[in-house]
């Protein structure tokens, strides 16, 4: 899910290549949260900086945008696979179903054409300890279930044989995770900068005194970052987070007691969006019937 700790991942990796692509040379430190003063007193007695990213209280609820109710679906591939095909036997043209690959815990379904019951389909839902064979064993069985003279069923190693039914073809259902909208939300986050003086030299010769490692920094930042034309990022979980510049930076040059910290601190508005992320299995069969003003019904059978 979009939490806001990834929110602040995302921020900081953007201030940190905004500050790069400035070619400020002096060594940073970044912070989720406030510095403490031992962390400042180190970082600053060595003529470095920090940047720090704060979320602040008082998020709130947003309504969803529309593409943030869609449901996005991932399934894994099985590990075992089917074939169907005819195949002309001694004692006629049957219809054979062969299991290959490792077996898991998969849904199996036959769906094929009966002679007098018309569409209609098996399954087995296989379990740790099952083989090719076994699952091939279990399909023939549920296949006998339908009884009626001219259809014949039985299994050889890990095929399933079948004379009198038609359309026959088997589907695996695998378990996939899906990933479903819960709520966006907007969150302010303080941005700050840490120098250990308001005029430091910045290392570059092109931006040195009298422009400020503090000013510098702040200008990298709030030029690259959540600008009119770049707002959007991506986080881990393929979902993104809109960065927008919501306050101006204001820098405070007050002295410290046990050292000297020149500060400035910027507004970022972060929108980004909680998810779940669940476990479900795939539809194995789906049969249904349409029929749509005088024409015939309409069978639609799927997996």
């Amino acid at each position: 899910m979009g939490r806001i700790e990834q929110v602040l991942d995302v921020l900081g990796l953007a201030c940190t290549a905004a500050i790069n692509s400035a070619g400020i040379t002096v060594p940073g430190q970044g912070y989720q949260g406030f510095p403490t003063g031992p962390e400042l007193t180190t970082i600053l007695s060595q003529n470095q900086y920090a940047v720090s990213f704060f979320p602040l209280p008082g998020g709130r609820r947003l309504p969803p945008r529309g593409k943030d109710r869609i449901t996005q679906t991932v399934l894994i591939p099985p590990t075992v696979t089917s074939s169907v095909a005819m195949v002309l036997m001694p004692d006629g043209l049957a219809t054979q179903i062969t299991f290959s690959g490792t077996p898991g815990l998969y849904n199996f379904y036959v769906i094929f054409s009966h002679p007098t019951r018309g569409v209609q389909s098996a399954g087995y839902q296989s379990l740790g300890y099952d083989t090719l064979v076994t699952i091939a064993s279990q399909l023939a069985s549920a296949l006998r279930g339908y009884p009626d003279p001219s259809v014949v069923v039985y299994e050889s190693g890990p095929t399933v044989i079948i004379y009198g039914l038609t359309n026959v073809h088997c589907n695996i259902g695998t378990i996939g995770t899906m990933t479903q909208f819960q709520s966006r939300f907007e969150q302010r986050i303080q941005v700050s900068v840490w120098t250990p003086s308001a005029y430091q030299n910045t290392g570059v010769p092109l931006v040195d005194t009298p422009v400020s490692l503090r000013a510098s920094v702040v200008d990298a930042i709030i030029n690259n970052v959540g600008t009119d034309m770049d707002m959007w990022y991506a986080l881990p979980d393929t979902s993104s987070v809109r960065l927008r510049l919501f306050a101006l930076p204001t820098p405070k040059d007050e002295s410290q007691s046990d050292y000297n910290v020149y500060e400035a601190h910027m507004i970022f508005l972060a929108e980004y969006v909680l998810q779940s992320v669940i476990s479900g299995t795939q539809v194995g069969v789906i049969d249904e019937t349409t029929s749509i003003d005088s024409l015939s019904p309409i069978v639609t059978v799927g997996g």
